[in-house]
């Protein structure tokens, strides 16, 4: 029988004494073939995978599996500092809800998206044409 992906969530955000759950998260993320994907397009990958949880806990512990694995296939991203790629992983999901989200605030520009991003990882280690790319994925997306 095939688990769920609200389950996988759940049992990737989970904290299970005895065992190290962020790195069992990793090896789960890693085996969703992140090797070579842009941020965005292997978070798509993974939230078809995965759904987050509802407690913020439990959802920071699968983005930053998530983002510990993302660094483990692609050593070369943000510097190889997997707070940075989490920091992005936040950005691109504050875009996607800028973008498609319901409320009334304003939409995030492509140039907003490009300084957060940098700003995020605090380097230069995504070009302007990935984030390029990665606006423009998210804001044709639905």
């Amino acid at each position: 029988s095939h688990v769920n992906r609200i389950a996988r969530g759940e049992v990737l955000g989970a904290v299970v004494e005895g065992y190290d759950m962020e790195a069992v998260g990793r090896l789960y993320m890693l085996s969703l073939g992140l090797e070579g994907k842009d941020l965005d397009v292997a978070m798509r990958g993974m939230l078809g995978a995965v759904h987050p949880p509802d407690d913020m806990a439990a959802m920071e512990r699968v983005f930053r599996s998530f983002s510990g694995a993302m660094v483990a296939a692609n050593p070369g991203l943000a510097g190889g500092s997997s707070d940075a790629v989490y920091a992005g992983v936040l950005a691109v999901i504050r875009l996607n809800v800028s973008i498609h989200g319901s409320g009334e605030a304003a939409v995030m520009t492509q140039q907003d998206f490009v300084c957060e991003l940098r700003g995020a990882f605090h380097c230069d280690a995504l070009g302007a044409d990935m984030l390029d790319g990665i606006y423009k994925r998210v804001a044709k997306d639905e």
